[in-house]
């Protein structure tokens, strides 16, 4: 909400054109996608699929795949906010995926 109050009330600027919102915005809807797959179809308890290891395993990989790209938006995101930070933030994200 305070994004929203920030760029409508006191820059009057667009949403959604940089590209680090761009992407933010498609990790967002593309995870919803994922949480949706997961529930629908590889839940333990009522998945029609839960057993396809395929599925699991392509399910799984997709996750990495969105969480490196959350990830890489909010890195151009504090590029933005605070010059130079970027190199700090690369530290962190590695052991994220191990």
């Amino acid at each position: 909400a305070a994004i929203y109050y920030n760029k409508e009330w006191n820059t009057h600027s667009d949403h959604f054109v940089s590209n680090h919102s761009l992407l933010g915005g498609t990790s967002l809807f593309f995870m919803f996608l994922l949480l949706m797959n997961g529930l629908v179809a590889i839940h333990p308890d009522w998945g029609k699929i839960k057993t396809n290891k395929t599925i699991r395993f392509a399910h799984k990989l997709t996750g990495r795949f969105m969480l490196a790209s959350m990830c890489f938006g909010m890195w151009q995101g504090a590029s933005k906010i605070a010059p130079g930070f970027e190199t700090d933030m690369l530290v962190g994200v590695p052991p994220a995926f191990w």
